[in-house]
């Protein structure tokens, strides 16, 4: 069995145990399982001596069982899949999830990559910027109290300024150079953790707002040439800003 279906299988049980909800209570009730992904690693190896397949050596490397088995082992009877979105997978997985709780929603969720005019490897400004907007406005929000973003960050030199360009472009107009939009990512702290990095980003961002700190981007020292920081009103945060700073963060 590949170790990410074992390892999935143990935080599934330790979000049950952590809600306070048995396992005996879980069972054939109808929970859903999204599980984003796109490593597989493990059957790359595998697949370097065939003769040792087992029985089970099918299943075992399966994306598809990714779900499926932590629906089997813990009898939940909801939908159940794994997604591939790469960078993204975990993300609209969370998404997907949340839709799935509010409206049994079905829809899937736009990636934010024009694939003709920037190629298939760089995301869209256009698209990032759009994608933005129509969040704020489907959860009802404006942006004008927002005071930090988490970035997708991955340090690129193509992709940074195409990011850093849609968020000043949603948010200068809100902010200013002595009120800037601070700006981070957590890429600086774990490094790239591929399907799951998004994850991490929301995670951070929960415990900023817990906290009503904005850390520091770890190991930061100058801005890519190709973004304009105070143009677009934003700010890699170099050092802790004060809480007094923060007033709208929460």
């Amino acid at each position: 069995m590949d170790p990410l279906q074992r390892g999935l299988l143990e935080c599934s049980y330790r979000a049950l145990e952590n809600a306070g909800i048995p396992l005996e209570n879980a069972a054939g009730t109808n929970t859903a399982v999204y599980v984003g992904s796109f490593s597989d690693d493990y059957k790359a190896l595998f697949h370097k001596d065939p003769e040792s397949a087992g029985q089970y050596s099918g299943s075992g490397v399966a994306p598809n069982m990714n779900a499926n088995r932590i629906s089997w082992a813990l009898n939940l009877t909801g939908t159940s899949f794994n997604l591939d979105t790469a960078c993204s997978s975990s993300l609209v997985a969370l998404h997907l999830a949340c839709r799935g709780l509010i409206a049994h929603d079905s829809k899937m969720s736009g990636d934010s990559r024009d694939w003709v005019k920037s190629g298939w490897q760089n995301a869209s400004q256009r698209a990032q910027e759009q994608l933005i907007r129509d969040t704020y406005r489907g959860a009802g929000l404006t942006p004008d109290l927002t005071r930090y973003v988490e970035a997708h960050g991955t340090g690129t030199p193509v992709g940074d300024p195409i990011e850093a360009g849609a968020l000043g472009a949603v948010f200068k107009e809100y902010r200013s150079e002595h009120e800037p939009l601070f700006i981070g990512s957590i890429k600086a702290n774990v490094g790239h953790l591929e399907g799951a990095s998004g994850i991490a980003g929301v995670i951070k961002s929960i415990l900023i707002l817990e906290k009503g700190i904005i850390p520091p981007n770890a190991g930061f020292e100058r801005v890519n040439p190709n973004i304009d920081e105070k143009g677009l009103n934003l700010k890699v945060g170099r050092n802790r800003p004060e809480r007094k700073d923060l007033k709208y963060l929460k």
